[in-house]
């Protein structure tokens, strides 16, 4: 079966089922690279592979759809969001616990 589907106004081409589901599956791949990245706190990597990713939702899905509509606009959220915000210093309360511990100890 093949699917028509209209990929950019001046172009029109037929999408088979299987280049959908490839088309789809690399899209999950590049958001899983993003996802690991930002797992791991590497900036860079976040960002390429969410540019990658909306590059390729213009160049491989329909823009006309509501539900690539939504995930163009989720990703430019996550384009947004910092992936390593500042954490605070909690340096003093293991000073706190290391003092009191000693404490503890000393009156044993």
């Amino acid at each position: 079966m093949v699917s028509i589907r209209r990929i950019g106004d001046d172009a029109v081409e037929l999408v088979s089922f299987e280049e959908q589901n490839v088309r789809r599956q690399h899209m999950q791949l590049l958001l899983f690279a993003t996802r690991l990245a930002a797992l791991r706190g590497d900036e860079s990597a976040y960002k390429a592979n969410l540019l990658a990713a909306r590059v390729w939702l213009e160049q491989a899905f329909d823009p006309a759809d509501t539900r690539v509509a939504t995930l163009r606009q989720e990703l430019a959220m996550l384009d947004k969001a910092p992936i390593a915000p500042a954490l605070p210093d909690i340096s003093r309360s293991l000073k706190l616990l290391e003092a009191h511990e000693a404490r503890t100890r000393g009156r044993t």
